[in-house]
């Protein structure tokens, strides 16, 4: 899975935040949520940030839908995700 490899290679940078530019996304599996919900857990241990940017509102949709919305840092645009 490529979003795993990706994270999987961001993380052993050690970064303190990750920002996922979901503009173009329409859509998400459960299995990235989950993915992306175990990076989260890491950075709440860790005080770093995973932001995600400018998801559409079917994304944000299936968020809410699986209740995990308010897990996220959820932004409008990168400058405003670099923004501690």
């Amino acid at each position: 899975m490529l979003l795993e490899e990706e994270l999987e290679r961001c993380m052993e940078k050690k970064p303190t935040l990750i920002i996922l530019d979901l503009t173009q996304t329409i859509w998400t599996s459960s299995v990235a949520w989950g993915l992306l919900l175990e990076v989260q857990d890491h950075f709440v241990e860790t005080g770093g940030r995973l932001a995600l940017v400018c998801p559409s509102p079917a994304v944000l949709e299936s968020l809410s839908l699986m209740g995990i919305e308010d897990c996220f840092s959820i932004k409008r645009s990168v400058a405003e995700a670099l923004k501690p």
